[in-house]
């Protein structure tokens, strides 16, 4: 087998709104591997992604199938990211250059919320843009009103836009220590993320503002 001389490239890779970034893709023959080093720049702490790799060899149609390392599904974000090609397993009469893309797309990301935040003061009867950011783009999250030990109490089961309008009901007991709950739909295990303690109260009579 002939040596394969190989091309750098830079990649950039978005997944519908949700952004990171595939940057210095370098490759090197080392062996009888190609070892491909990449920087992968999360928009937000704790997502895992799932990470291909396509070469020129076949105009960028099927990912390179033997591969090990920081490739595949539960990589984290990170530089001088490693992923070892078995060139010669995969290629044996192949000679000249190859150009590397690594893509990737999220399989997780933790769902943080902006409001309501600790110490927030919610009224009974108005209505309230819920906000968050994170989990999955095509999505649906269930949304639930918690109160320590009393039963939770279902909002919504909202598509991941990062708001939800809510009306507070006017049934909701007063009290200073009511959480939202934002988990991922049919998989609460997967998502679970809760607000600080907020406070719910009566509504103040227009007259007496």
């Amino acid at each position: 087998m002939k040596t394969c001389y190989l091309v750098f490239i830079l990649f950039l890779y978005i997944v519908q709104g949700f952004t990171q970034e595939v940057s210095y893709v370098q490759a090197l023959v080392t062996g009888d591997f190609v070892s491909i080093y990449y920087n992968l720049e999360s928009a937000q702490p704790g997502q895992v992604f799932f990470v291909e790799v396509f070469g020129s060899h076949n105009q960028y149609q099927e990912p390179l199938r033997h591969v090990r390392g920081a490739v595949g599904a539960d990589v984290l974000a990170g530089k001088m990211k490693k992923i070892e090609w078995g060139v010669k397993d995969e290629l044996e009469q192949y000679s000249g250059d190859i150009a590397f893309e690594v893509r990737v797309r999220i399989l997780f990301s933790p769902v943080t919320i902006k409001f309501p935040q600790s110490l927030t003061h919610l009224q009974r009867g108005h209505t309230y843009t819920l906000v968050w950011e994170g989990g999955l783009p095509d999505e649906n999250l269930l949304l639930t009103l918690l109160r320590e030990e009393n039963q939770p109490v279902p909002i919504a089961v909202a598509a991941n836009n990062g708001s939800y309008k809510w009306t507070v009901p006017k049934s909701i007991p007063e009290a200073n220590n009511y959480q939202l709950e934002i988990s991922g739909w049919g998989d609460k295990s997967k998502y679970k993320s809760r607000s600080g303690l907020f406070v719910i109260k009566r509504r103040v009579p227009r007259y007496l503002k």
